[in-house]
């Protein structure tokens, strides 16, 4: 969630930590305790993710290259990139995969 808040109210709370080091140090624990708050669960779904997403980018540049191996033109990673719908940096990263 964002909030919007204006100049003066911004120097307010820079004012009202500085002059409350306890607070400082409640949002450093609080800060902590988010960044361990990722569970093993969390962490195997983000995994799978990236694994389904790496398959189906495969499957599209797989698609794109025969395409265009049997419309008979040169196989470029800007061309499979295009036919792919995919981005060339993206395309780029499975160069190898592509085999030009």
């Amino acid at each position: 969630m964002r909030i919007t808040i204006t100049d003066s109210e911004f120097a307010n709370i820079i004012q009202a930590l500085e002059n409350s080091p306890d607070i400082v140090s409640l949002l450093l624990s609080k800060k902590d305790e988010f960044k361990n708050s990722i569970t093993d669960k969390k962490r195997k779904a983000t995994a799978n993710a990236t694994k389904v997403k790496i398959n189906v980018t495969k499957r599209k540049i797989e698609n794109a290259v025969n395409i265009l191996r049997l419309e008979g033109g040169n196989v470029t990673v800007a061309k499979v990139a295009k036919r792919a719908a995919i981005n060339y940096n993206t395309a780029k990263k499975y160069k190898d995969f592509i085999g030009s």
